[in-house]
């Protein structure tokens, strides 16, 4: 648990550079990269050397559970407030709702910089837990208001944890040489 609440992340956990030496056999011919005087490694070097970070395989799983609940919300909330609830498509609680969305993702980045000094982990797990929550809630109610402001913070949390884990948290445990590889591996298991 102390990773998680750190102000940076370890040195331990960021990924070190591999000789080239330990990458020729595994290097593959392309004309695209112009030569540089240092030898970059190629696609795949970088994409194991991504895996092997601890903390960038636990994202991984973080973004396989997010993803999970935003497709379950996303492809039913409609069809549930609808049938279940009897809430007319074209309602208020439906524009309520697509705010959430919006509102997730820019929320959490200003949180996170504004109160927690850019310690993107500290609204994470606040996102989670508040999201669990309002899940329990949405599961138990059967009043269509309480239903659609569950709904939005449910879709608030997930969005900002899409943002912060996808576009931040891969960017700082990866390092400055592997961050688009970690954030693209990140969005694989989205």
């Amino acid at each position: 648990m102390h990773l998680w609440v750190q102000d940076e992340p370890p040195e331990s956990l960021r990924v070190e550079a591999v000789p080239v030496t330990e990458l020729e056999h595994i290097e593959v011919e392309t004309n695209a990269i112009p030569p540089a005087t240092t030898k970059k490694p190629n696609f795949l070097v970088t994409v194991f050397r991504v895996m092997k970070n601890p903390a960038l395989r636990m994202l991984i799983l973080a973004m396989i559970c997010v993803g999970w609940v935003r497709e379950g919300l996303l492809s039913w909330y409609t069809s549930y407030l609808e049938d279940v609830l009897s809430v007319p498509v074209g309602s208020p609680f439906f524009t309520i709702t697509s705010t959430g969305i919006t509102l997730g993702g820019m929320g959490g980045g200003w949180v996170s910089d504004r109160f927690f000094n850019s310690n993107r982990v500290m609204v994470l797990m606040i996102y989670f837990v508040v999201e669990g929550l309002a899940v329990f809630v949405f599961s138990t109610t059967v009043n269509p208001v309480l239903a659609a402001i569950c709904i939005t913070i449910t879709a608030t949390c997930l969005f900002g944890c899409l943002t912060l884990v996808v576009g931040c948290a891969a960017a700082d445990f990866a390092g400055k040489d592997d961050a688009g590889t970690a954030t693209g591996v990140l969005l694989f298991f989205r």
